[in-house]
């Protein structure tokens, strides 16, 4: 057969290298290209659309009572021998998912199994099924159970005056849409589904900046100033002033193993598997101190400084300002019967279960002041200061 010699020019940004196909070949990819063109507008060669989270960020989300379905995909006798509260069963490898997925709600949806493989598969298959904000979760339970304890009120950038006046501002995340809300100051987005909100002040000028942490691929992205990657799937935002500088510095906390990274700064290990970091300035020389409490036994261990008991299970650590001595105090608050303590100050009632707790400076005389932030009905309440309505449910407060 007398050969047709063809050029087709293509390189690695598109344009064309040079290859000879006699007429035969020239069929076949002719063929392969139509082929491949037919699967594509099909959808059989439909790219990933789901997004990848930590378990972390799920247990994030979890804590904040987003508005978000948590699916397990596992068996039911795996289900049955624990798993995410509040989540649905609908098994992936016995088909129940595949004949079942019609009767999902239309909302975002959090995917997970044992391990990951499982919750991929029915996350792709979510997706090319028209189900929009499909979430898998990286390491399924396993890594879900290896998290720390992870309670609403503990935001990761402990700062919120946005608009540098020295007060704490009313300010809301809606991570949906990666709106970012600040009380007559602004209303921005910045941000994607999946996000954490780290805000904090970045660049040292005593206000604070809207940023995000992306758990699955460990990016910080601070509005306006910087976009850089630090940490791993698997790890905690943790950004604190670590060296005194007055700007807050990426960090992360691994609770599988206790490991602090804060970027070009230091990397230490104190903790164990399930603590949770609560870093602070509790020495008052004027750069945060690495810390840790222990849910189980009410422990708090700083750094250096100090180790204490204070609280019971079931409380959620809320260290802070309260005396505006320059220095952390340790505090916990009872979520079922909204008590606050705040060690060697105050023992009072203030908010219920359910409720955002959140200590600020909401009037500038640079003592904590108690407050609440009531997801459902976006009334903010703070202590002796101030009522008001901002928000709406499902939005999340980032104001400390």
């Amino acid at each position: 057969m007398t050969s047709i010699l063809i050029e087709i020019r293509i390189n690695q940004t598109g344009s064309y290298l040079v290859r000879k196909m006699n007429v035969l070949t020239r069929y076949r990819f002719i063929l392969i290209f139509v082929a491949f063109m037919l699967l594509t507008a099909a959808g059989g060669f439909h790219a990933r659309a789901y997004t990848n989270v930590s378990a972390g960020t799920a247990a994030y989300w979890h804590a904040y009572h987003l508005d978000i379905l948590f699916l397990d995909v596992r068996e039911g006798y795996e289900y049955s021998g624990g798993h995410i509260e509040g989540a649905v069963n609908m098994p992936w490898s016995s088909g129940y998912l595949q004949a079942h997925h019609n009767e999902l709600p239309d909302k975002p949806i959090l995917v997970y199994c044992a391990a990951g493989g499982r919750s991929a598969a029915a996350s792709q298959f979510l997706d090319d099924n028209g189900h929009s904000d499909i979430c898998n979760m990286l390491g399924g339970y396993s890594g879900w159970q290896s998290l720390p304890f992870f309670p609403p009120s503990i935001i990761p950038c402990p700062s919120g005056d946005y608009g540098g006046d020295g007060t704490a501002d009313v300010a809301v995340f809606r991570h949906s849409s990666g709106l970012w809300s600040v009380r007559a100051f602004t209303r921005l987005y910045y941000g994607a589904t999946g996000d954490v909100p780290v805000s904090g002040d970045y660049n040292g000028d005593g206000t604070t900046d809207p940023a995000v942490f992306r758990s699955g691929s460990a990016l910080w992205a601070v509005q306006g100033i910087s976009r850089l990657y630090f940490g791993s799937s698997s790890d905690l935002a943790a950004g604190r002033d670590y060296d005194g500088d007055g700007s807050c510095d990426p960090a992360v906390f691994r609770g599988s193993n206790g490991l602090w990274a804060v970027r070009d700064i230091t990397r230490i290990y104190f903790g164990s598997a399930g603590d949770l970091p609560v870093p602070g300035d509790y020495d008052g020389d004027g750069s945060c101190d690495p810390a840790v409490f222990r849910e189980s036994s009410g422990l708090w261990a700083i750094r250096d400084i100090t180790r204490i008991y204070f609280g019971s299970s079931g409380d959620r650590p809320l260290p802070g300002d309260y005396d505006g001595d320059g220095t952390r105090e340790t505090a916990v608050v009872r979520p079922a019967s909204g008590l606050w303590a705040v060690r060697g100050m105050t023992r009072l009632y203030f908010g219920s279960s359910g409720d955002f707790f959140l200590p600020a400076d909401f009037d500038g005389d640079f003592s904590e002041d108690i407050g609440i932030f009531h997801g459902s009905s976006g009334l903010w309440a703070v202590r002796g200061i101030t009522r008001i309505y901002y928000g709406s449910s499902g939005d999340i407060p980032v104001m400390r």
